[in-house]
Parts: C-alpha cells; structure tokens; sequence
C-alpha cells in the first residue's frame, strides 16, 4: 500500500486510560498501513493524554477531539464529533474496536456518511493498492464471510479482540499531535 493510504482508529478510554482492545487496533491499523499513516481520534474533555504510549505503538498522528460533552460516551457526541473531523480528513479505513459502544458508533457513522461498515471483523488481509479484505464470522459463528469494499471512504470496520495482537510493535519515527475544539 502506498504512502498516501490511511487508516484511522477512534481510541476508546476510560478512567485509567486507553483501553487494551484500543492498542490492538493501532496494531492492526499499522500492518494495514505499511508505509501510510495511521491517524488516532481520542475524543475527550482533556488533551495530552498518553501521547508517548501512542507514539511507542505505531501512531503517526493523533487528533484530540475536545468538547465538555465527549467525557463519557454517548454515541449521539461522538458521532458527532467523528462526522465533523472526518470530512476534514481523508482516510481509507476506520477502524473502531468491536465493542457495544464501538459496533453502535460504526453503525451511525456508517449511516451519517453514506459509507460501508463491516463489524466483528477477525482477520484483515491486503489484496492490492488502497484495498483490503476482511474476513467476519457469519451463522453463529459456523462460517466466514469475506468481504472487500467500493465506493465513498472511509470504510468502516470493528474489530474483534483478541484477533489482532502483535508482540512487537513499530514505534512512529515522529507523531503530529493536533487538537480541535468541538463545536
């Protein structure tokens, strides 16, 4: 995949921090990515949160979401916020942890832009320039579905835990940090 392709992961977080199944999903945005960009959304009532973790893990930008509203999840904000910050951004993929708040917020974005979504998503292969495909149990689990992607991006995918952990993760070799005030 070439430089210009980019996958973005919305982090999710809670008292202590981000949350594990977060860090699996910058795993598997950075070997979707190669030599693109990761880009981290972390929607928040604070900024300069886990900057160095996030830099140890593969990210090559975060973008702080900042509004008194994005405190605790409520998928109406963050929504949102997410259409707001994604028109101004391009990406190929977005990835969301497939958690109830991530499989929930998938499908509104999904809805709102007009874009793809595929959830529970267990495995994530490139098959050429810009295109990937993944794969997602179907019937209880009994079978696999493949899917590939056209049309308007970013493409949505949530992704299982447990399904994308890497034991040696490349470090960014310099992260941009922007923030941007939610109106």
């Amino acid at each position: 995949m070439g430089s210009n392709f980019s996958v973005g992961v919305l982090i999710e977080s809670d008292e202590v921090g981000i949350k594990p199944s977060s860090l699996e999903i910058i795993w598997a945005a950075r070997k979707v990515a190669s030599t693109g960009k990761v880009v981290v959304f972390y929607l928040s009532h604070n900024k300069d949160q886990e900057l160095d973790f996030l830099m140890r893990n593969g990210v090559d930008e975060v973008y702080f979401l900042i509004h008194p509203h994005l405190e605790t999840y409520i998928h109406e904000n963050y929504a949102a916020a997410l259409v707001e910050v994604l028109s101004e951004i391009p990406l190929d993929y977005l990835f969301l942890s497939a958690t109830s708040n991530g499989k929930e917020l998938s499908a509104i974005l999904s809805a709102r832009m007009g874009v793809g979504v595929s959830t529970d998503c267990i495995s994530i292969d490139r098959v050429d320039e810009g295109r990937v495909a993944v794969v997602r149990p179907i019937s209880s689990g009994k079978a696999l579905s493949t899917i590939r992607f056209q049309g308007n991006k970013p493409h949505i995918l949530t992704l299982r835990a447990n399904a994308f952990r890497d034991s040696n993760p490349k470090a960014s070799e310099g992260m941009q940090v922007f923030t941007k005030n939610i109106e």
